[in-house]
């Protein structure tokens, strides 16, 4: 694509974005119960999965500085039998 192409395409673009921003939209918001309920489960999952990911990925990395620092990483504490 030529520069004066893309410089074309883009302003099309933009016009168009223009217009379908300013232009007027019914209020037809309804959700029904069962799209609510998956959306709401998918951030959920999407939250705490993030969480758990970084929690695993903190003690990884905690333990990485652990070894090139040349501290050796103690053993868990054994539970009395």
């Amino acid at each position: 694509m030529s520069h004066r192409t893309s410089r074309v395409f883009a302003t099309a673009a933009c016009l168009a974005l223009i217009c379908l921003l300013c232009g007027p939209t019914p209020a037809e918001a309804y959700i029904d119960p069962g799209t609510g309920s998956i959306a709401y489960q998918l951030i959920l999952a999407a939250a705490l999965g993030a969480v758990f990911f970084i929690r695993r990925l903190r003690a990884r990395v905690y333990s990485l500085v652990r070894r090139m620092s040349g501290r050796s990483e103690s053993p868990p504490p054994q539970e009395p039998e």
